[in-house]
């Protein structure tokens, strides 16, 4: 049998586990062993197939080991409402007629809600008849990470569903996980394995405008040049933009059906520039004030263009905001919400590929 240094060796790259979490598992065999009265002679290698037993889960998994920085999160808003409303369709269908809604399919024998078709929503061929599940719920996390043979960082999308959407994330820091490889073509898409955790491997909070010039300078875009960069990329739906911009106003959700709203513009101009409103998830922590004079917003551009005027208004989805430490309150404050309802805009889930 292999010795514990070249067993971890070999398995490093497999396992969520840092050389130090590795042997305080190893000794705590050992002295488990002791307490038994296992004789010496025997610790090493009983105690190396104690740790390969814990960690048998993650050794068969095909999950791949990878270190990067979470720079932002797509909460898949559109893609989780029409859940929500299969969902309450089939509980209302049952509670009108047990017997129907079973006929009919919108819920098993036990009214349990099944997938099914609704007006005006897509919903796939494969999930029609299935229970709806909380793993049918889901967020996708958007980073710049690579494998462990991998050179440089990559733009990455790791779809995360039921409970692991509640993990850990930390963001703009270094961090270390495993998944699964959905696809390579253009950026990572990943989904979730078993062993998916967020584990922080650095202190060291990055810079995130240098770092978002040294790895993703095609992405960052000048606020008033946002409807250019639409007219270019706003096809793809996994096109990813950043800006830089200066807090106008801010709306803040009063509840979970609605977004957060922040209206940015560049700060240079007094009235010729148009704000661009920010759909912010309302989960987001609000860290800085109105005025603040410079956050860096990532996500993705919508555009509308009102057919009475042709009059054009720019919007973003937000995944992630980075606030320079300067401009951070700890606490947000309130704000009386007195404009009137806007419009939710519908994102383009990553997870829907």
């Amino acid at each position: 049998m292999i010795g514990k240094e070249e067993f971890y060796k070999k398995v490093k790259d497999k396992i969520s586990l840092s050389k130090e979490e590795f042997e305080k598992e190893f000794n705590a065999a050992i002295e488990e062993l002791k307490e038994r009265g296992i004789p010496e002679k025997e610790h090493e290698q009983l105690a190396l197939t104690m740790v390969k037993a814990k960690l048998k889960k993650q050794l068969i998994s095909p999950s791949k080991k990878f270190t990067g920085y979470i720079i932002g999160i797509n909460p898949n808003g559109a893609f989780n409402r029409v859940v929500d409303m299969v969902k309450e369709d089939s509980i209302l269908q049952w509670r009108g007629d047990e017997e129907r809604a079973t006929e009919m399919k919108f819920c098993d024998a036990n009214g349990n809600p099944l997938w099914h078709i609704i007006e005006g929503h897509n919903v796939a061929d494969w999930k029609i008849g299935s229970v709806i599940s909380e793993d049918d719920y889901s967020e996708t996390v958007i980073l710049m990470a690579k494998k462990e043979d991998d050179k440089n960082l990559k733009l990455t999308h790791l779809t995360l569903r039921g409970a692991k959407r509640s993990i850990d994330k930390p963001r703009f820091f270094e961090v270390e996980f495993l998944a699964n490889i959905k696809s390579m073509d253009g950026p990572y898409v990943l989904n979730q394995s078993l062993n998916t955790e967020f584990k922080k491997i650095g202190n060291e909070e990055i810079n995130f405008p240098e770092f978002a010039k040294k790895y993703l300078s095609r992405n960052c875009v000048d606020i008033q040049s946002l409807e250019m960069w639409h007219d270019k990329f706003g096809d793809d739906v996994r096109r990813t933009v950043i800006t830089k911009g200066t807090v106008i106003n801010i709306v803040p959700s009063i509840d979970e059906g609605r977004n957060h709203i922040v209206n940015l513009d560049s700060g240079e101009e007094l009235f010729d520039n148009k704000a661009v409103t920010c759909w912010v998830n309302h989960k987001e922590e609000l860290n800085f004030n109105e005025a603040t004079p410079e956050i860096y917003v990532l996500g993705q551009t919508n555009l509308k263009v009102n057919e009475e005027t042709s009059e054009k208004r720019m919007s973003l989805n937000v995944y992630g905001i980075y606030v320079p430490k300067e401009w951070r309150r700890e606490r947000p404050k309130e704000i009386k919400d007195d404009t009137p309802e806007k419009e939710v805009e519908e994102d383009k889930d990553l997870a829907s590929f």
